[in-house]
């Protein structure tokens, strides 16, 4: 996936989390934290780090039972920043 693609979908996730009501800050905290790490990955040109990824991972379970569409879009991505090498 090319990183506009992959801007795509963050920018498509910033949206939705914006929309919905995270089951707790802290969950909601995780999933901004690692969403800016991986646009400051894709600026520098640089590998998104394991650990963004893994906090990804942790949303997408925290968010899993009360908003299934937002944890498509996690997965989504998830799956293209693999895909990239990521």
């Amino acid at each position: 996936m090319t990183e506009p693609a992959l801007r795509e979908l963050l920018a498509a996730l910033h949206a939705r989390l914006q929309e919905t009501d995270a089951p707790d800050s802290e969950t909601r905290q995780l999933l901004k934290s690692a969403l800016q790490d991986i646009e400051g990955t894709l600026g520098r040109g640089d590998a998104a780090s394991a650990s963004a990824v893994e906090r990804l991972e942790q949303a997408a379970v925290g968010f899993e039972a009360e908003h299934p569409t937002l944890v498509v879009a996690l997965r989504r991505l998830i799956d293209a920043l693999g895909k990239a090498g990521i």
